[in-house]
């Protein structure tokens, strides 16, 4: 959930508001969709040591994750 959050956090979605878990990931998935370049993005190949020194990079991957759940709705309440 850590992780989760994480990326809900580097997206900028309104922390605010009141989220189940349906509508928390279709927040985040549609702020990746208009605020991907928050995203950390590697520039050279992947290495197991660029992923170590830069843990961000992996939130690119759950974001892509969730959002391949969510059109196959196979995140439900």
């Amino acid at each position: 959930m850590a992780t989760i959050e994480r990326l809900a956090r580097l997206l900028a979605v309104d922390k605010l508001q009141e989220y189940d878990l349906t509508t928390f990931v279709a927040a985040i998935v549609a702020a990746g969709r208009t605020n991907r370049q928050a995203l950390p993005t590697p520039t050279h190949h992947l290495t197991r040591t660029y992923i170590l020194a830069n843990l961000d990079v992996v939130l690119t991957g759950v974001l892509y994750l969730l959002s391949k759940s969510e059109k196959t709705s196979r995140i439900s309440k």
